[in-house]
């Protein structure tokens, strides 16, 4: 979170007395739903308030207020949001429909999502069964055979089928929560952030962050800068960049790609800054290691897969390229959990692969307690291709 701890410092800095504090009023019940008001307070007075009501345990924010215009984007709202996802901790908040205003502020709060694995399992056990389906089905067609002890393991795989797929609309992938974190003094002391917002210029903020920021590395859009040993913040130098931040920070991939894509933490409304986590620069070696396959093998994986996908001819076949692979490591990639959530994310996001062959676009984050290979540069999609690099 950008130094939230800046801003209300400036704003309240008179004493350490100046600090929210929080009260839940009752607004009225009916028909099992609770109507709610969250009070924040400094001094005794109200800077904010958020209406919300919960039915079934789960909150549904309503509406969402600073009171003063002079403390908005001071952190008020974000400190709301912060405790009611204390008081449910277990649950996800509906924020209901939202105006685009209200839809930015959300999306650019730092959340988590929790995998059920319950969910997962099921999952894994349809796909085995539909595996298997498909394999009966395959020999049925060639053989002819249709055998009564066929027929009766095909009725097993479909009751189990039935079954896994009914267990299936009881339980979701997870829930996402608001994952606020404790304000600190991340930012160096000279550092403001009312100071780099109020800068209007590409080269302003850049220089800014030269002045006050540890440069890590510099692309053609983007500059990155070490914040602390477990963030770093990518600024915008140009449109191409702002539109690689709306692309890093799309919370369908954050969501939905939490093991293989780098963290986002904030990002700001417009998108010319993202704050993201930190991960150690690999080298070819540790890549291989922690994979079990080089990046050149990933890269003659990912041009097969490309091809095979987008019908677009290449110098050689995605035979010829799987065939450049050496066998023990396309045993690896064909079975890597990775590569498979990878090629998905090409796909769904409709993004070009040519990035995702360089060991630059990766880094060395901890997942599950392990090393692991997340991408660090992601902000790349066909749309951003053909406006900005002129590739279609």
């Amino acid at each position: 979170m950008i130094k939230s701890i800046i801003e209300y410092k400036n704003f309240f800095e008179e004493s350490i007395t100046n600090i929210l504090s929080f009260r839940t009023e009752s607004m009225g019940y009916h028909n099992g739903q609770s109507d709610l008001r969250l009070v924040a307070e400094l001094n005794g007075e109200m800077v904010g308030k958020m209406d919300y009501s919960v039915y079934n345990d789960i909150p549904y924010i309503q509406w969402i207020e600073v009171m003063d215009k002079n403390k908005k984007r001071s952190g008020i709202g974000k400190q709301m949001i912060k405790r009611l996802q204390q008081e449910y901790p277990d649950t996800e908040i509906n924020v209901g429909g939202t105006t685009d205003l209200g839809s930015k502020f959300f999306d650019s709060l730092p959340k988590i999502f929790d995998k059920d694995t319950n969910y997962g399992v099921l999952i894994k056990k349809l796909q085995s069964l539909k595996h298997a389906e498909k394999k009966l089905i395959s020999y049925v067609e060639k053989t002819g055979n249709v055998s009564e002890k066929l027929t009766n393991l095909f009725n097993k795989i479909y009751d189990e089928m039935w079954e896994t797929e009914n267990k299936l609309k009881d339980v979701s992938p997870g829930k996402t929560k608001f994952n606020i974190p404790e304000i600190s003094e991340s930012y160096p002391e000279n550092w403001n952030l009312e100071t780099f917002k109020s800068l209007r210029s590409f080269s302003k903020r850049i220089k800014y962050c030269n002045d006050n920021l540890q440069r890590l590395a510099s692309g053609s859009s983007r500059i990155a800068y070490k914040v602390d040993d477990d963030k770093v913040l990518k600024l915008a130098k140009n449109k191409k960049g702002i539109a690689q931040n709306n692309v890093e920070k799309d919370w369908f991939v954050q969501k939905s790609y939490p093991d293989i894509v780098a963290k986002v933490f904030d990002v700001d409304e417009n998108d010319l800054w993202l704050e993201m986590e930190l991960a150690k620069k690999l080298t070819p070696n540790k890549f291989k290691q922690i994979l079990g396959f080089s990046i050149q093998s990933l890269d003659y994986y990912l041009i097969a897969f490309d091809i095979e996908r987008t019908g677009k001819t290449r110098y050689s076949t995605p035979e010829d390229y799987r065939a450049s692979i050496p066998s023990e490591e396309l045993s690896v990639i064909n079975e890597s959990e990775f590569t498979n959530q990878l090629t998905d994310l090409i796909s769904n996001m409709n993004m070009p692969i040519g990035d995702f062959g360089r060991l630059s676009s990766f880094g060395e984050c901890i997942r599950n307690g392990k090393p692991a290979v997340v991408i660090i540069d992601m902000g790349l999609s066909k749309q951003i291709a053909s406006d900005f690099y002129g590739v279609n």
